[in-house]
């Protein structure tokens, strides 16, 4: 069985920050704040994504309309918007390939529900992966820090002889599937783009790090056992 993450390892976060952010741009513009074109960059060129709210939360702080648009309003659009983002056509043709071989595909992925179901949605990774093999930790209480989600993975698909999992943050990815036996793929953020960076030199210790590293998606079926003809 193969069990991948979502942000960053199916496709780019950053992907879906730009869409919130353009949401969040449109309804500045409705709630008569500043044309969202103006909202948007102005966002986009703060330090970082909250400071952009902020900074737009005080624009609208000076008008008539603050009670309409503040900080609350913008997470709330933010989060729970329908996100404008695809499946890269690397991660579609490996999930093809690996669908057509019959391998059993699990999803453990950290986040509020409505976010992530909109994500798996518009994304059409329920195609790919049955729904009782999609994990969230705003569903079943606990995030990636702990074992649950991947004991949870074992125990609804018994008949699994071996599980993989494939993430990018060493953080938090692969602690618990490698301590039950998991093997565990690093996807590299070749291009630095990821949310987290991946500073393997600051993680607390090896048991942190994935058994194996790859570049890109289609290398998973190079790993042995892992590969659609084994």
């Amino acid at each position: 069985m193969i069990v991948f993450d979502l942000d960053d390892t199916l496709y780019k976060e950053f992907t879906y920050v730009d869409s919130g952010i353009r949401a969040v741009a449109a309804d500045a513009e409705e709630a008569g704040i500043m044309p969202a074109s103006k909202a948007y960059d102005l966002v986009k060129n703060a330090p970082d994504t909250a400071s952009g709210f902020d900074r737009l939360a005080a624009i609208a702080l000076e008008s008539e309309t603050y009670e309409l648009f503040d900080i609350q309003r913008m997470l709330a659009v933010y989060r729970y918007h329908i996100p404008e983002i695809t499946l890269p056509l690397e991660s579609r043709q490996l999930l093809d390939s690996l669908k057509t071989a019959g391998i059993t595909l699990g999803l453990i992925t950290d986040g509020r529900s409505l976010s992530q179901r909109a994500k798996i949605r518009t994304l059409e990774l329920d195609t790919y992966i049955p729904s009782e093999n999609i994990l969230i930790s705003g569903e079943i209480g606990s995030d990636k820090h702990w074992p649950t989600a991947y004991e949870l993975m074992m125990k609804r698909n018994p008949s699994e002889k071996s599980f993989t999992y494939i993430g990018d943050n060493p953080d938090k990815d692969f602690y618990w599937p490698n301590k039950l036996g998991w093997k565990t793929v690093m996807l590299r953020d070749t291009d630095c783009v990821n949310i987290h960076p991946q500073r393997l030199s600051e993680i607390p210790g090896s048991q942190y790090e994935a058994q194996y590293t790859i570049d890109s998606l289609s290398d998973l079926l190079d790993i042995p056992g892992v590969r659609c003809d084994d």
